[in-house]
C-alpha cells in the first residue's frame, strides 16, 4: 500500500467509525440502492479513484438468467456467493455490468432525491 493510498484511508470516516456505525452505515446505504441510482466514489485496489453510478434497485437490473440442467450433478447447480461484510456487489448503470467495491474505501456517496 502507497503512503499516499494510506493517507487517504485513515481519512475515511468508515475506517474510524465503531462496528455499530459501520452496520447502520451499510444498511443505510444498501436501503438507498435499493430504491435508485447511487453515486459512489472509492479508492480501487491500485489506489486510483474511481466514481461509479449504480444501483440495487430490481427494475433497473438486468433479468437473471434461468439455470437449466438436467442432472442432479452439484457441479451443473448454480454457484452461490458468499457475502462479505467487507464489499457489496452492485450492477454499475454505465457499465451495465456487476461490480464490486470495499465499504472502507468509500470516499463519498451521492444521489438525488
Amino acid at each position: 500500500m502507497t503512503d499516499n493510498m494510506s493517507k487517504m484511508l485513515s481519512e475515511n470516516w468508515y475506517v474510524n467509525a465503531n462496528k455499530k456505525e459501520q452496520k447502520l452505515f451499510r444498511e443505510w446505504t444498501l436501503g438507498i440502492l435499493r430504491e435508485r441510482e447511487v453515486n459512489v466514489s472509492f479508492i480501487k485496489a491500485d489506489g486510483s479513484l474511481r466514481e461509479m453510478t449504480c444501483t440495487l434497485n430490481g427494475d433497473m437490473l438486468p433479468p437473471q438468467k434461468a439455470h437449466e440442467t438436467n442432472t442432479d450433478n452439484p457441479i451443473d447447480l448454480p454457484k452461490t456467493r458468499k457475502v462479505s461484510q467487507d464489499a457489496v456487489r452492485v450492477f454499475c448503470t454505465e457499465n451495465k455490468q456487476w461490480r464490486s467495491f470495499r465499504w472502507d474505501r468509500v470516499k463519498a456517496i451521492a444521489f438525488t432525491l
